[in-house]
């Protein structure tokens, strides 16, 4: 019996220290603002690269910066990046590209492992047409 506590104990604390120390990817959770949300699976600074590329199944020399359909759109975005919640007050990520070609997702500011990902799809739509804007009915976060 004592083996088994001990083998028990073990296992609790090998996931504990991987919850704590490893690096975690960001996760799908229940939004407080609409659905499901993405959230921080590790503590980010500002200006850490959380996607390398928020539409990586495009073909890589294709530009993107004028409307697409919404199949086409779907069809490029990393899956995650579909669960990015719009927030204009609280938004904590930025979307960047310097050649249309490769769009980064980076903290806007330090965010909290098991803090909900937020972008502010007015702003964001401004520099990238392609990407919708806020509809008027979406919830205030």
């Amino acid at each position: 019996m004592d083996r088994i506590k001990q083998l028990l104990l073990l296992l609790v604390m090998v996931v504990i220290g991987m919850y704590l120390f490893l690096p975690g990817k960001p996760y799908l959770s229940k939004s407080k603002v609409d659905g499901q949300g993405l959230f921080a699976g590790k503590n980010y600074k500002k200006h850490d690269v959380i996607f390398e590329n928020l539409f990586p199944y495009k073909e890589n020399s294709a530009l993107l910066f004028n409307p697409i359909t919404k199949d086409k759109f779907q069809s490029y975005i990393l899956n995650e990046g579909l669960y990015i919640n719009h927030c204009s007050v609280n938004r904590n990520i930025d979307i960047l590209s310097d050649n249309y070609r490769v769009f980064k997702v980076i903290a806007k500011r330090d965010i909290k492992k098991h803090e909900e990902l937020y972008a502010d799809y007015n702003l964001v739509n401004k520099h990238f047409p392609f990407i919708a804007s806020a509809r008027p009915n979406y919830l205030a976060c």
